[in-house]
């Protein structure tokens, strides 16, 4: 599988084209570097599978949640 990868973030986008922007940094300015990844086995789409039943999982028990106030460390 044909892989791009941006030189300023490291996001990897799949694709035979070379993107014309990054969708992660949003740098039209971006170099892309083409490189060849192997397709994931059947163990890799397996694993995939299993941790994405994790997570919804895991967002049902947040579902009703107040969501946390976010405080850094700089902050009184």
């Amino acid at each position: 599988m044909k892989v791009w990868l941006c030189d300023k973030c490291g996001c990897e986008i799949q694709g035979s084209k070379k993107p014309s922007a990054c969708p992660l940094c949003q740098r039209n300015i971006s170099d892309f570097i083409e490189i060849e990844k192997k397709d994931p086995s059947k163990e890799d789409k397996e694993m995939t599978k299993k941790y994405e039943e994790v997570i919804d999982t895991l967002d049902k028990y947040t579902k009703d949640c107040e969501p946390e106030k976010v405080v850094y460390s700089v902050e009184d």
